[in-house]
């Protein structure tokens, strides 16, 4: 976890996404995302900040409805991938 710092957990941990559509499981992969990519967007690679990663779900989440870890994508919330 050398990539990834006590102090950026920190702020994912206190920092939920809160809307109409954010879930605890999509906050909860949200963090697991972060730490599994070493914090990095997976779309350029470039590092990301705790505060710019914005979690893609691979297929439309208007149909699916799905927040499951490996529906989502970390990616910096510049990026559009729809």
């Amino acid at each position: 976890m050398a990539d990834i710092t006590e102090a950026e957990l920190k702020w994912l941990r206190e920092n939920p996404v809160i809307n109409e559509r954010a879930t605890v499981e999509y906050n909860d992969n949200r963090i697991s995302l972060y730490v599994a990519q070493k914090g990095k967007c997976s779309i350029t690679g470039e590092k990301l900040s705790p505060w710019d990663i914005h979690c893609h779900h691979k297929r439309l989440w208007s149909e699916r409805k799905d927040d499951s870890y490996k529906k989502t994508l970390p990616s910096s919330n510049q990026v559009s991938i729809d």
